[in-house]
This record gives C-alpha cells, structure tokens and sequence, in this order.
C-alpha cells in the first residue's frame, strides 16, 4: 500500500512524531505513544495514511495498525490488540497494556522470566459425553478434536515431550474442572482445542484465542464482566507468545486462512494456572475446513505444526533446571 504524504508530519525515523483522530472510553485506560515502541525495540520507521494506517518497519518485521481498530498485522500474521489505535492530544497513541504486552513482547519474543519446573504440556479436547459441541450430519466436535488431541500427544511423546490429556475418551468434564486438572496434572502450558461452526458456511479457517487485558472486553465485543482482573491474566504476555507460537505453524503448515490471534475469556482461559490458549482448528460448517480435518493427512499436518511451535518456546520453560 502507498502512503500518501499527509497534511501532518507522517513519517518518522527512530524519533519524531505523527497525527489525526481520537477516541472515548468507557473506563480509565492509560495510552501510550506509539513512537515509545522506541524504547522497547529498534525502529526504522513509523508511517501513517490519511486514511488512519500506520505501517512500522523494524529490522525483521513489518506492523500495520489501522486507527479506531484492535486489528495488527505483524508480517503475514494476524493479531487484535486489546484497544484500538487512536488519535489523541496530537499524537498516535495505543493502550499502555497493549504496547508493554503485546507489541513489545511480540517484537522482543523474550516472555517474562517464569517458575522453572518439568515441562508438561496438558491437551484439552473440547466438549465430550453428553455434550457434542458442533454438529454436521454425523460428526460431532467431540470426536474430532479427541482425535487432534490423541495424536498431538503421540506427536509431543515422540519428541521427548511430556503430554496430558483432560480426557482420553468420551468424558464430559465440566469447563470449570479443566483448569483443575491442568493445575492438577502438573502443567506448564494448557491447550484447549475446539472446532469451530458458523450460520454462514462460506467461514473458515484457523484462530486461536488468549484471555483479554483487565479492563477490556473480548475480540467479539460480546458483554461480559471484564473490569476485574483474572486469576490466569498474570500470564498475560506468556498467553500471547504461547499462541503466537502456535498459530503461525499451524497456517504456514496447513495453507489455512488465518483468522488470527484473539482474545475472549472462555472459563477454560480464565483460572488456567498456567499459560493458556484455546485453539478453533477449522468450521465444521464449511465443507473445505471439514473435509481437511475428517482428513489424517492433513490433522497429521496440523498436529506437528503445533509440536514444533511447542517445542520453539519449550526452553523458556525448561532452561533454568
């Protein structure tokens, strides 16, 4: 895309500043510039549209955030912040949460230091028993991620790697329960995996999901209690790296359509004692999604995309012992 020259000063390199716009809401968040992305990583240039796009360029990637929006592409990946970028007090500015623990951590790939104990992934196969999850004709949710989940863990073993499963069969687990068991199973990181389904067939592909700052609501806007902070937020910034590492293999690997990284407090994600993802691996609702993962070829594909990004941050949790 071409970025036209601006009425205002628009680009900038290393420092300077840029401008247009602004935003109101509905609680105290705090915003930062978004030039101070200069403090926190290498910056050869910030850019910015008329039409409200800001393009930065670092050494190895390229960020594009889009103003009033949560979206952020990094490269060819997708992300939603947890606020939008806006313009205030004549300056681009995004949330403070959002440049302490989403860009710089993404930008950095350094995650906060973490207890050191034996690496223990637990697999959460959605649904189960009584509850199918989605349905289309004869295929049920359940049985589908069962079998993502059983050959993940075979993945995982194979390589050294110690995985857990929340159930091995056709269980109903209450959501709350899961966490426990994680908690219970030793855990250093909990995935949760899910098949998505949609009143419009033509939605597709792969998105994986993290708990939202404190203070903010989900990707999906849906309303729900989230001015108070939850147990499993501490994990924040591990949240993201943890599915940042897991769904860019999963898209480079399968040819997917990248439906991003984004945020919701699903009860799985909430009290999780560890860092946490829950992952939708395709839409049953869609014939081409459905067909790939009734497809041991290409759930074979999937399932060693998601062993190697495990086993890329695998040192962060196991370097100190």
């Amino acid at each position: 895309m071409f970025f036209k020259p601006l009425k205002h000063l628009s680009i900038i390199l290393l420092c300077s500043c840029v401008y247009i716009g602004a935003s109101n809401e509905p609680h105290p968040i705090i915003w930062s510039p978004l030039l101070d992305l200069t403090n926190h990583t290498q910056v050869i240039s910030i850019q910015y549209s008329d039409e409200g796009e800001a393009h930065v360029v670092t050494p190895r990637e390229e960020l594009r955030l889009f103003e009033g929006l949560r979206r952020l592409e990094i490269n060819d990946a997708l992300y939603w912040m947890n606020g939008p970028l806006v313009y205030r007090e004549e300056e681009w500015k995004i949330t403070n949460v959002d440049l302490e623990n989403t860009l710089a951590p993404l930008l950095s790939k350094i995650p906060p230091p973490l207890a050191k104990r034996p690496f223990v992934v637990v697999i959460d196969p959605g649904h189960g028993g009584h509850d199918p999850g989605a349905i289309v004709d004869e295929h049920q949710e359940k049985d589908i991620v069962l079998d993502a989940a059983l050959l993940l863990q075979t993945k995982l073993e194979d390589v050294g790697i110690s995985a857990k499963l929340t159930r091995t069969n056709d269980t109903f687990i209450v959501l709350e329960d899961r966490p426990v068991l994680a908690r219970q199973l030793g855990a250093s990181i909990f995935i949760s995996i899910h098949a998505n389904q949609a009143a419009n067939g033509m939605a597709a592909g792969i998105e994986s999901f993290i708990l939202p700052a404190a203070n903010f609501p989900g990707t999906s806007n849906t309303p729900a209690p989230y001015q108070q902070s939850m147990t499993a937020n501490r994990f924040d910034v591990q949240n993201l790296l943890l599915a940042d590492a897991l769904q860019r293999p999963m898209i480079r690997a399968t040819g997917t359509f990248d439906r991003g990284v984004k945020r919701e407090r699903f009860a799985v994600l909430r009290d999780a004692p560890c860092p946490a993802v829950l992952i939708e691996i395709g839409f049953m609702s869609n014939p081409t999604d459905l067909a790939n993962m009734l497809d041991p070829a290409w759930m074979k594909t999937l399932t060693e995309a998601l062993r190697d990004g495990i086993l890329t941050i695998k040192p962060e949790y196991t370097k100190s012992l």
